[in-house]
């Protein structure tokens, strides 16, 4: 087993990788063998397929722009419903099974600060509606967790000076939280083994990305792909050590990668 050595580590994970009982378990169980190698874990989620269903049911337009989710000011309220009360509190749950203590913190308590945000499409601004740009992030009651060997499990919505709610992208969320605690990883769970440069081709999966040819990569890769570009990004301009992108649908990528030291997903460093 790799010593973690007190690293502190932001795993974002989505609800692909969290969509059954089984999935959940088994992140769980990975965060589990985090902890026990030494290593110091902060977990930032979505859930995407979650809120899809949750929008669907309610009759919400989900319509991805720029690879961003439009929210209407009622769809806002629906994610934080399914990320706070529902997903985190799953979370939670299952971490206490093994014996892990946890809490979960909703990002509008005064974690995420938010203007409303913008996205060039084809080179022009797009509306999102209540999807947020964090301008700051309150990470005072998440390093008193961390002191306490307690796990932080938060969840991507925050606020903008007003109180209106906004639904943020969990990856740039991720992203900004992993700066604010000065964490040496940002772990970004996705639903395929790593960054394509020939999307789809799955014979370009590349193993190592420098930093600076992030942008090239971005404007060539798929739109799904594009929050966690960006979001590493944000990481690695801004002191994070290292940003990796694993596959989490196979729910042993996390221990392959940080406690078997194998060379898997994609590494930006």
């Amino acid at each position: 087993m790799m010593d973690g050595k007190g690293n502190l580590l932001v795993i974002k994970v989505g609800g692909n990788a969290l969509v059954t009982p089984d999935a959940m378990k088994s992140f769980a169980q990975a965060v589990r063998k985090l902890l026990d190698a030494g290593y110091l874990t902060v977990i930032s989620h979505g859930g995407g397929p979650q809120i899809s269903a949750a929008f669907e049911a309610a009759g919400e337009p989900s319509e991805f722009v720029g690879g961003f989710r439009f929210t209407t000011a009622a769809g806002a309220l629906l994610v934080k419903q399914v990320l706070c009360q529902e997903i985190q509190t799953q979370i939670v749950h299952e971490l206490h099974r093994l014996e892990v203590v946890a809490k979960g913190i909703c990002g509008d308590q005064n974690v995420f600060s938010c203007v409303k945000r913008t996205v060039l499409v084809s080179g022009e601004k797009a509306d999102l509606g209540y999807v947020g740009e964090i301008i700051s992030v309150d990470d005072s009651s998440i390093k008193k967790l961390i002191d306490e060997n307690i796990v932080p499990i938060v969840s991507a919505i925050g606020t903008d000076p007003s109180g209106n709610l906004y639904n943020i992208n969990a990856d740039t969320g991720a992203a900004e939280l992993a700066v604010a605690i000065n964490a040496d990883y940002l772990v970004l769970l996705t639903d395929v083994d790593g960054v394509y440069g020939q999307w789809p081709n799955k014979e370009s999966l590349l193993n190592r990305i420098d930093p600076t040819d992030l942008p090239k990569i971005a404007s060539s890769s798929d739109k799904g792909m594009a929050p966690k570009l960006e979001a590493a990004n944000i990481a690695i301009s801004n002191g994070v050590k290292q940003v990796v992108i694993l596959n989490g649908n196979t729910g042993t990528a996390i221990e392959k990668y940080f406690i078997q030291g194998n060379s898997i997903g994609t590494t930006i460093s």
